[in-house]
């Protein structure tokens, strides 16, 4: 039924939705400002409502300035910090620094602290990267779990 009323969004939507985030992209303004109507009209007819709408598209900005709704210029999808303004995608380095343990760490430590990252875009993969081959080093050493961490793969570890 949805999908011949709305043949642009209803694809959109089943290749779009990462978690509780739609993030999609299309081409000119007025593709933006088609699929915003078309969307909004498919998610009151199912009845699930957006709740934050941002773009980087300054036609559909104008919009919501007449419609007098809120424009945001900076928010977060997928784990990744979005900036409409300038059209970036950041990472803030603390949060990367607040996984690390201080102190002695351990080789349960190290995998715990690596499998909490969420980077479905892979921005993280050089950082993924070096925490995988510290990893394998234990391994290789046959570390215990529970083992404190050698002082060369602690040091790498922290930095």
């Amino acid at each position: 039924m949805c999908r011949e009323e709305y043949p642009n969004s209803v694809p959109l939507l089943e290749n779009n939705i990462f978690m509780n985030d739609f993030v999609a992209g299309v081409e000119g303004g007025n593709g933006a400002i088609s699929i915003y109507y078309e969307l909004s009209a498919l998610m009151k007819t199912i009845k699930l409502p957006m709740d934050k709408w941002v773009t980087s598209c300054e036609e559909l900005k104008g919009i919501w300035k007449v419609e007098c709704q809120e424009i945001q210029s900076t928010t977060q999808s997928s784990g990744v910090d979005w900036n409409t303004e300038s059209c970036t995608l950041s990472v803030d380095p603390g949060d990367i620094k607040d996984k690390t343990t201080q102190g002695p760490a351990t080789k349960s430590q190290l995998l715990q602290k690596t499998a909490g990252f969420y980077d479905p875009l892979g921005l993280f993969s050089p950082v993924f990267a070096i925490a995988k081959i510290l990893f394998q080093g234990t391994w290789c050493r046959g570390m215990r779990w529970e083992e404190i961490l050698p002082h060369g793969i602690e040091a790498r570890w922290h930095a």
